[in-house]
């Protein structure tokens, strides 16, 4: 699935989309992260992703909703 469809993208896919190292991978998505164009989601190694700030919006409200409605 597409980082366009799934509506985030990885340090690997951003990797192999640009044809990069992994380590300039993580620099550029560092510095989209601080200027505030992406934000960083997950933790650990293999479950970070970078999603676009309106979509992490987005998502926070629905995960605020079904906390609600389980309540």
């Amino acid at each position: 699935m597409s980082a366009i469809k799934k509506g985030a993208i990885s340090n690997r896919e951003y990797t192999s989309l640009n044809n990069i190292s992994r380590k300039t991978a993580t620099i550029d998505l560092t510095q989209l992260v601080t200027k505030g164009l992406l934000v960083r989601v997950g933790e650990g190694k293999r479950d970070i992703h970078y999603i676009l700030p309106n979509y992490a919006k987005n998502t926070q409200k629905i995960t605020q909703k079904e906390e609600r409605s389980e309540k």
